[in-house]
């Protein structure tokens, strides 16, 4: 069975230290759509947008359970984005991704984005921004 719920900071209690970096520089908080997926009562993912400058920051922290559940998982996210793409009338979107992640790089990509260049030296190690404009 899968669930979606408002996300809560307990769900990604155990996250790296980097990880925990970036939710808290982005200003992570109730009011910016954030959501949690669990599947038959197990932590899967929380992912959500931050309203940033007035463009979208979108996050995404996964757990292995979402690779044996990749459509559902890939369509959440995409259900995501356009609600917070609706509600706050983004222009754009943006995203990170770890240069060595190639899986990650594929799949932002068919979710619309484009890579737009690489950040080194970023929050835990280099990240290539990418964008998805409406």
């Amino acid at each position: 069975m899968y669930l979606i719920k408002p996300f809560e900071p307990k769900h990604v209690e155990n996250l790296r230290l980097d990880d925990q970096m970036l939710l808290d520089l982005g200003g992570l908080n109730e009011k910016s759509p954030s959501y949690s997926g669990f599947i038959d009562g197990s932590y899967a993912f929380s992912a959500g947008i931050i309203n940033n400058l007035g463009m979208g920051t979108v996050w995404v922290y996964t757990t292995p359970l979402i690779e044996k559940h990749p459509i559902w998982f890939t369509k959440s996210i995409k259900n995501l984005l356009n609600a917070g793409t609706d509600l706050y009338k983004f222009e754009r979107v943006q995203a990170t991704v770890l240069k060595e992640n190639v899986k990650a790089q594929k799949w932002i990509e068919y979710l619309g984005f484009e890579k737009e260049g690489l950040m080194r030296k970023f929050i835990g190690g280099d990240h290539y921004l990418y964008a998805r404009i409406t």
